[in-house]
């Protein structure tokens, strides 16, 4: 059995992952799909190719699984998207197999024919560059998975355009909440990541 402390995040860079998430969760989902799957991915995953998506509106279903961390999965009938907040601070090996486990998490409860994990992390490119070559999804899993990293200036970025190019729809009240939140986040030294 955990105990609570393990459970509860210590550190200013967790909390602000961990709310990044939630607020980027809630919000993708009054979106048009197309519009946000293709600016998420292309943050998310860099070159790497994604599967192709139906651009047309679809219905997004938001669950969160708990555990630690927490999971936000987005999900339509073609696709599941796993959103992760990097919680982790250890050793590179530790971080790796947390990272993982996270990864398997998500597939474990995916219905569709292909899913995505995006990991949330702070500014800091460095979290990216150590871990992303050891996650990448190979075999197999490839054809049916992608993982990546987002981060929270990214995921500003992309609300940031959603509020200029959407601004008469029914998700702006949703987006300028949650750009709002996440603007007046603190950034200190903790937060680089």
């Amino acid at each position: 059995m955990a105990s609570r402390l393990e459970l509860q995040p210590r550190a200013p860079w967790t909390i602000r992952n961990l709310v990044a998430t939630q607020g980027l969760a809630h919000v993708l989902p009054t979106l048009p799909i197309g519009y946000w799957q293709r600016r998420v991915a292309a943050r998310a995953f860099a070159l790497d190719l994604m599967p192709v998506i139906p651009r047309e509106s679809q219905h997004v279903r938001l669950v969160r699984l708990s555990g630690m961390p927490p999971l936000w999965l987005l999900a339509s009938t073609v696709m599941t998207w796993g959103l992760v907040p990097w919680v982790w601070r250890a050793d590179a090996r530790t971080e790796r197999a947390e990272a993982r486990a996270a990864v398997a998490r998500v597939r474990g409860v995916t219905r569709t024919p292909t899913c995505a994990v995006v990991f949330v992390a702070s500014a800091s490119e460095r979290t990216r560059l150590r871990h992303m070559s050891h996650l990448r999804a190979t075999g197999s899993a490839a054809t049916v998975s992608a993982v990546g990293f987002i981060t929270l200036d990214e995921i500003v970025d992309v609300l940031a355009e959603a509020a200029a190019n959407l601004p008469a729809t029914g998700c702006a009240p949703a987006l300028a909440d949650t750009l709002r939140r996440l603007r007046t986040m603190d950034e200190g030294p903790e937060g680089v990541r």
